[in-house]
């Protein structure tokens, strides 16, 4: 190989990265765990979504059908669900395992600890094999350390986090780490199936998979000889989606969706790669023409958007009424955009890609070799569109945060030389701290804002007779076993956010949780626990509720509070009584309780 060949080649990896990977990952993980400890012996999930993940494996690994995802332990005919079941492969494949070793409980229990922390193994070899790309192995190493002390990231990579967002970053570095260090239609393949992953896994993931197609193009412009890849790219994820939309949906593969993988999607995403074959295939020696080609080839692909699917042009939530965008949909903090969050939760997040964007733009500009500025050209553009998707959803901050590690490490090791040369000791201990500090910016930023009265989070403004003893309180989540004082199979009237947790440590069954394609019930539960007593009996009554269920000081309590202040659920939570009402105690719990009377009384006249 001559030597231009050689220098157009990324440096392997380091065969020396493995140990000290497996090495800070052990020592994470254990940290990890031991500050979940106390939820992890609760089983309090983070969020409603991993307890619905949890009660989704445990259905299919029962019996449930490989195509239904649906959630039976509601009431009626349980709530209809739109999510992959790639997701819940490693996590039956562990309770398989360990069920019989350690018996139903514990196992279930190891499981949804390990799989969490296995994703945070792959996301941590990721970005340090990237980094190794941009720079050399301390730099690689100082990646690695820098994945656990990046709080977007932990936040879904961590024990009983077992959602899909963890493994979505996971197939989106898979597809960054093939376009910035690997070369020809392998690395095209590579790309084009970890972004049919990540999109079959979440349909959120539609906005980085086309940017990694669109970066693929862009190489090709600035270098024909990339036209290989970007074919097989193109032709690898549409073909790799279309055969997981197949395994994962089957008899609902036909089914129309703006929320997931459908016919009207693929149908897009079609035109999209048959542009690229036609654009590459003409004859094309400048790349203004190769570009003009490409251009050409989105121009028709945004046409099929408008034909295909411009019923979804709202969004996969454009169908929430206004009541339930307003209780539910704008309470959601994660899924809201940047100035939607709370200061502390901004600087948390946005601050390492901030940072790294100017630390990626540095490293371009000072490349030399062309094949190093390309790596720098890419990581550049692909973290640009990933905080740009963070600024409009902050849950998609992970990947973010995980793309900036690798040129912030560079950034970092680079100056950290200059500073153990420092002759003066405190200079060089002042010098040493402060770029040790930028490996952790967004944490630390974020816990000095809150150091100082910046509020971080909802839980600031929870109502002062929560915080002061005066009422019950359960903003963390309860025990909500003590609910098995009820009648087992009794239909309850509950918040969204707690309908989850109800039905997976009791035998009750809720109306619905917030997943928007259950809107007539969502709406119910809301409307019920928001009108004025007398109006809110009579469609009580005709649902056949058994019992009320409630969560003073929990965010959805608290919402329904503010919203409906002479609502039934506030005017419950003051204590009134109500002759259709009859409370029920729960032993200590800060729970609540009534059973629906019946025959119900008539409404005054």
């Amino acid at each position: 190989m001559s030597e231009a060949g050689r220098r157009d080649l990324p440096a392997p990896p380091d065969a020396g990265l493995t140990r000290p990977l497996l090495i800070s990952w052990a020592l994470a993980a254990c940290v990890l765990i031991a500050v979940a400890a106390s939820r992890i012996a609760r089983l309090q999930l983070p969020d409603p979504d991993d307890t619905l993940r949890l009660l989704e494996v445990r259905a299919w690994l029962a019996g449930q059908s490989w195509w239904d995802v649906s959630q039976y332990g509601f009431s009626g005919s349980g709530e209809v669900m739109h999510w992959s079941r790639l997701v819940d492969l490693p996590l039956a494949a562990a309770m398989t395992v360990l069920r019989p070793i350690f018996g139903a409980v514990v196992g279930d229990r190891i499981a949804i600890v390990l799989v969490p922390l296995l994703t945070l193994l792959a996301i941590m070899a990721l970005v340090g094999t990237i980094a190794r790309a941009l720079s050399d192995r301390p730099s690689a190493l100082l990646a690695i350390l820098m994945v656990p002390l990046t709080a977007p990231i932990i936040a879904q990579a961590q024990p009983l986090r077992i959602d899909h967002h963890g493994w979505q970053v996971v197939a989106a570095l898979c597809a960054a780490y093939a376009l910035i260090c690997r070369r020809g239609w392998q690395a095209g393949m590579i790309a084009g199936v970890a972004a049919a992953f990540l999109v079959s896994i979440s349909f959120e993931g539609f906005p980085f998979a086309l940017l990694t197609l669109a970066v693929g193009g862009l190489l090709w412009v600035a270098d024909p000889q990339a036209r290989s890849a970007l074919r097989a790219q193109a032709s690898t994820l549409i073909a790799a989606l279309t055969l997981l939309h197949v395994a994962t949906r089957g008899p609902a593969m036909f089914a129309p969706a703006c929320d997931a993988v459908s016919p009207a999607w693929l149908g897009v995403l079609a035109t999209a790669t048959l542009g690229i074959l036609v654009a590459t295939w003409l004859p094309a020696r400048s790349a203004p023409a190769r570009f003009g080609w490409l251009a050409l080839a989105g121009i028709v692909t945004l046409g099929a958007m408008v034909l295909l699917v411009r019923d979804c042009a709202g969004g996969p939530f454009g169908n929430l009424d206004p009541l339930t965008r307003r209780i539910w949909f704008d309470n959601v903090a994660e899924g809201l955009p940047i100035w939607q969050q709370w200061p502390a939760v901004v600087v948390a997040t946005f601050a390492l890609p901030f940072l790294s964007i100017g630390a990626t733009w540095l490293g371009w500009r000072q490349a030399v070799d062309p094949a190093a500025r390309r790596r720098w050209a890419i990581v550049l553009g692909l973290l640009v569109g990933a905080t740009a998707c963070a600024l409009m959803v902050l849950r998609a901050g992970a990947l973010a945060n995980a793309l900036a590690v690798p040129a912030m490490a560079v950034f970092i090791e680079a100056r950290l030389r200059i500073a153990r040369t420092i002759a003066a000791p405190g200079r060089r201990t002042i010098a040493l701290a402060g770029l040790l500090t930028l490996a952790a910016v967004g944490a630390v930023a974020s816990e000095a804002l809150l150091a100082i009265g910046v509020p971080g989070s909802a839980e600031a403004h929870i109502p002062a007779r929560y915080r002061d003893g005066r009422r019950p309180y359960c903003l963390k989540r309860p025990d909500f076993g003590a609910l098995n004082v009820l009648p087992a199979g009794a239909v309850v009237l509950a918040p969204l956010d707690i309908s989850p947790d109800i039905i997976l440590f009791t035998h009750l069954r809720p109306i619905a949780s917030g997943h928007h394609r259950n809107l007539d019930r969502m709406r119910f539960v809301l409307t019920s626990l928001m009108a004025k007593p007398d109006i809110a009996r009579g469609p009580i009554a005709a649902h056949g509720i058994d019992y009320i269920v409630g969560c003073p000081g929990n965010p959805d309590n608290v919402n329904l509070v503010k919203e409906a202040p002479h609502g039934l659920s506030a005017r419950l939570e003051n204590g009134e009584r109500f002759d259709w009402l009859e409370p029920v105690p729960i032993p200590n719990s800060p729970l609540l309780a009534w059973r629906v009377i019946r025959p119900l009384a008539s409404p005054p006249a």
